[in-house]
């Protein structure tokens, strides 16, 4: 195998563990709502992932190995996304908070972390804020 195509298959195997991640934070209070699929589809998006490469880990979750992202500006985008996920039906769930704070210190960060990314994206979305926007202040506002 050539250098290259394991550096693309390692990267496949990180965007697969990012999808299986927050499918599992989004399915935690028992179901995988409209808005939740579409914030993963959004986020497939993003890590040039198709729906179809989505269905497929969903339908894989247990194969899929886990591994978290290295650098600390992916680590909290990852963190972030898990956080915007348990957010996104207006509800969270105690399991789904838990899942998050667990991924947060696996990720290096403080666990008490997962409740201030909670307050600080509560009060930008009770603004009016744009998601990019949030994310953007959040960042600059945990990370620096």
């Amino acid at each position: 195998m050539k250098f290259l195509e394991f550096f693309k298959k390692d990267q496949l195997d990180i965007k697969k563990s990012y999808l299986k991640q927050l499918i599992k934070v989004a399915k935690a209070d028992g179901e995988l709502e409209t808005n939740e699929y579409d914030f993963i589809l959004k986020v497939a998006k993003r890590l040039d992932s198709s729906e179809a490469e989505v269905q497929d880990v969903e339908k894989n979750l247990q194969t899929i190995v886990t591994e978290e992202p290295s650098g600390e500006d992916e680590r909290f985008q990852f963190l972030y996304d898990l956080v915007w996920i348990m957010m996104v039906d207006t509800e969270i769930d105690k399991q789904e908070e838990q899942l998050c704070t667990k991924m947060a210190d696996r990720l290096g960060f403080k666990p008490e972390l997962v409740k201030n990314l909670i307050a600080a994206i509560q009060r930008h979305t009770n603004q009016g804020l744009e998601e990019d926007t949030i994310y953007q202040m959040v960042q600059t506002e945990f990370v620096g």
